[in-house]
């Protein structure tokens, strides 16, 4: 008698129900989920094994002008310029606590760093606090990490400045000049941080973006589906960033839409063809 692979599977699983306790097959499902997880590149923060750091590497020796939004404490920063000291590096960070906690890197002149933020607007914000120099800090409330984080809801605020990034990139000249490399970290705020920089993708003077989604685009009510729209009308293609190579992905799939820590790269279609085959493999 034959036996589908489906009635194979279904009876297994029963027989692996009825003979494990709850503690194994709970311990089961947390080995599963930590393989699924790696696999797809997702809930690693650890930019040495999660694809981010091999990016770096590749990349940022042949880069001249590389933008930091959501600069933090410098972390990025440093590591940006131990792979080439000579970058025209760009940071961006609102918070005035953590700016100052930025400054005391005392970087060399060719870091300029700014004491606000970028958005869609220029306009003065509210920038909500789980702590000075903390990562989370965000400008929205983040809520539902109680039970599984051990987080609460930011109690304290700051006030921060806000502004384009097409507006600093022709202050500073960089419209035409391009930008190699920009990294945005900006806890939810990255689809606003897109739709004020329409003038330089559509110069396609932003050559590789890279930007986090994961549980804060809940709380921004930002969908991958919006993000990917904003790069509709101009030649960009998304990529997936995976621990050991990039996954091109043509087109929105909602089966990404799954709000799991992970990180991205939009890369200009006028990047050089080799350097796109040497990234993704």
């Amino acid at each position: 008698m034959k036996i589908s692979k489906y009635n194979f599977s279904k009876n297994f699983l029963k027989s692996v129900r009825r003979y494990t306790s709850a503690y194994f097959s709970a311990f089961v499902y947390q080995m599963c989920s930590k393989y699924v997880y790696a696999y797809r590149g997702e809930n690693n923060g650890n930019i040495k094994t999660n694809g981010e750091l091999r990016i770096i590497n590749k990349l940022l020796p042949n880069c001249h002008t590389v933008l930091d939004v959501g600069a933090n404490k410098g972390e990025w920063a440093k590591l940006a310029l131990k792979v080439n000291l000579r970058l025209n590096l760009h940071c961006f960070e609102p918070s005035p606590s953590t700016f100052k906690l930025l400054n005391e890197n005392n970087f060399p002149l060719n870091v300029i760093c700014n004491n606000f933020g970028l958005s869609s607007t220029n306009e003065s914000a509210v920038l909500k606090i789980f702590g000075n120099g903390s990562a989370l800090n965000s400008l929205y409330s983040r809520r539902g990490l109680e039970d599984g984080y051990g987080l609460l809801p930011q109690k304290h605020e700051e006030a921060i400045l806000l502004k384009t990034l097409d507006e600093y990139c022709e202050r500073n000249e960089l419209l035409e000049d391009g930008v190699d490399f920009c990294k945005i970290d900006v806890e939810g705020h990255e689809l606003e941080v897109f739709k004020g920089m329409t003038k330089m993708l559509g110069n396609e003077a932003l050559r590789v973006i890279q930007f986090e989604y994961g549980g804060c685009n809940i709380d921004s009510r930002a969908l991958l589906k919006d993000i990917f729209s904003i790069f509709e009308p101009y030649e960009y293609t998304f990529y997936k960033i995976l621990p050991r190579k990039l996954l091109k992905v043509d087109r929105y799939d909602q089966r990404y839409e799954n709000f799991q820590y992970q990180n991205w790269l939009v890369i200009a279609n006028n990047l050089d063809s080799y350097l796109q085959q040497d990234l993704q493999g």
